[in-house]
């Protein structure tokens, strides 16, 4: 009994050596953000380093900016082509194709970044973006940070001072 404990102990042990020299799998993650924007520095760099440090390591995530892979409208469907294996984007991107779409970006007029992080996590909303990803494009959907609705100014006339 005791040699098919140390057998198995030594099982373990050499099972946990083997998984803790597995090389680490690195991820080439395109944005349609610019490089050294706020997105890109509060969103898809904070994300690869949580990636890194709660993975001890085994995944890696190299954020590239804006056009420098693909055009940065191009995101979503170069994903989804199989030439990227992930990317970073916003869902106001595929509005023109679906106007679902609308719901899951900060669109003018729309939920305000809490708002929107209440209805991600409380009221269902990363379930229906996943599914809806899932089902329409193929892709499964993370969210790694919330803006605020876009508010710019809408005149009927020029407005020239502030």
């Amino acid at each position: 009994m005791q040699l098919k404990k140390a057998n198995l102990f030594a099982a373990l042990g050499l099972a946990l050596a083997c998984a803790g020299t597995q090389a680490a799998e690195t991820y080439t993650v395109p944005t349609s953000v610019p490089e050294g924007s706020f997105f890109f520095e509060n969103f898809l760099v904070r994300f690869a380093k949580n990636a890194d440090l709660l993975t001890g390591g085994e995944v890696k995530i190299r954020p590239v900016g804006a056009g420098v892979i693909v055009p940065a409208l191009q995101v979503f469907e170069s994903v989804q082509n199989g030439v990227l294996k992930a990317g970073h984007s916003t869902s106001t991107y595929l509005v023109n194709q679906d106007p679902l779409n609308n719901v899951f970006a900060s669109y003018p007029g729309g939920m305000s970044g809490e708002e929107t992080l209440s209805w991600l996590y409380e009221g269902n909303g990363l379930k229906y973006l996943q599914e809806y990803r899932e089902k329409e494009m193929g892709l499964h959907s993370m969210v790694v940070g919330v803006g605020s609705t876009e508010i710019l100014a809408h005149a009927n006339k020029k407005i020239e001072t502030l």
